[in-house]
């Protein structure tokens, strides 16, 4: 009860408090962009409730700021509370800025290329690809950005990546902008190995087969397999090289079966879909 009575006087009670908004300008300057890594905000002075205070934090308020006049280098913008973009009953709880002037840096917009840096989702998965040796000082991509953010980033960082991503001795990579300042050409890039690395290959749709004496039905009758080895011999496997049996368990009540996968030595399983057979016995 005590801290339900304290929440209440803190939203119902008037109080002074600072608050950031994002500086926005429109239209967009022409080959300029701010020198921050992300949209430089503006600290407001609001008195007003809690809850006033609390709405104000989570609705699409910004402080517009003609962006035709901006020039390369540092700017003086004298702000104006005309400018902040909220409704009329908001703009009588803004007392003030809490600096009347901002200061912000100008660069100029260029392009250029940067290397793909690669995240992985484990320890065992950076280990895997360290293994392949494989290059990535091909794997480019071009960004577009303010000058000195750009000369700065060392690279473009992907999504984390799993070694069950690999198929086919090639792995689609997501990448991930540093900064909503920062554009990529693309979001998406494929990354190819040597064939004599390590890859995973998917092979679907392997017939199930069933050996034993009892009667039975069973679904599904296909599984696909996800197999790592050498990128020259999963190159020429092909689901006829792959034999999977079905193990009926000896206990009458369970309907799930388990499967027996027989393979080349060389190949290994990594993973099958789905990993769930279900059995029917026939009725005696």
């Amino acid at each position: 009860m005590a801290v339900f009575l304290w929440l209440q006087s803190v939203l119902l009670s008037v109080q002074e408090e600072t608050v950031s908004i994002p500086l926005i300008f429109e239209p967009v300057p022409v080959n300029l962009s701010p020198n921050v890594l992300k949209y430089p905000e503006i600290e407001i002075i609001l008195k007003t409730n809690g809850v006033n205070i609390l709405l104000f934090r989570h609705q699409n308020i910004y402080y517009r700021e003609e962006g035709s006049k901006l020039k390369y280098g540092m700017n003086s913008i004298h702000l104006n509370i005309d400018n902040i973009i909220c409704s009329e009953k908001q703009i009588e709880y803004i007392v003030g800025f809490k600096h009347k002037v901002k200061m912000v840096e100008m660069d100029r917009i260029i392009t250029s290329q940067k290397p793909v840096i690669l995240s992985f989702s484990s320890n065992s998965d950076e280990k895997f690809f360290q293994k392949q040796k494989f290059d990535l000082r091909t794997s480019t991509v071009e960004v577009k950005g303010p000058e000195k953010l750009l000369d700065k980033l060392e690279g473009i960082k992907s999504e984390p990546v799993n070694k069950r991503d690999l198929d086919n001795n090639s792995l689609r990579v997501a990448l991930v902008s540093p900064s909503q300042l920062i554009e990529l050409s693309t979001r998406e890039i494929v990354v190819r190995f040597n064939s004599n690395m390590n890859t995973i290959k998917t092979i679907p749709l392997i017939p199930i087969k069933y050996l034993g004496k009892e009667n039975i039905t069973f679904s599904p009758q296909k599984v696909t397999a996800k197999i790592e080895g050498k990128d020259s011999l999963l190159g020429k496997i092909i689901k006829d090289d792959i034999k999977v049996e079905l193990i009926v368990p000896d206990d009458i009540d369970s309907i799930y079966g388990s499967l027996k996968f027989t393979m080349p030595s060389e190949v290994k399983l990594q993973e099958y879909t789905p990993e769930k057979i279900r059995i029917e016995r026939a009725s005696e």
